[in-house]
């Protein structure tokens, strides 16, 4: 029982988190905020990760 506990808060914070997120991502493409923003981040971690796809895009 004193294992269920911790596990349990845990599983509950992991699954708050992700509830928000999802409606947090839903909001923004409802509204539209963000998107050269994220456009830009993603731009950044293709040319770190992925150069091959972010040369098409220059």
């Amino acid at each position: 029982m004193e294992v269920l506990l911790p596990f349990l808060l845990v599983a509950g914070v992991c699954v708050a988190m992700c509830w928000g997120l999802v409606r947090g991502a839903a909001r923004m493409r409802r509204r539209r905020v963000g998107s050269a923003a994220m456009s830009g981040a993603m731009s950044v971690i293709d040319e770190i990760w992925h150069p091959a796809a972010h040369e098409p895009q220059i």
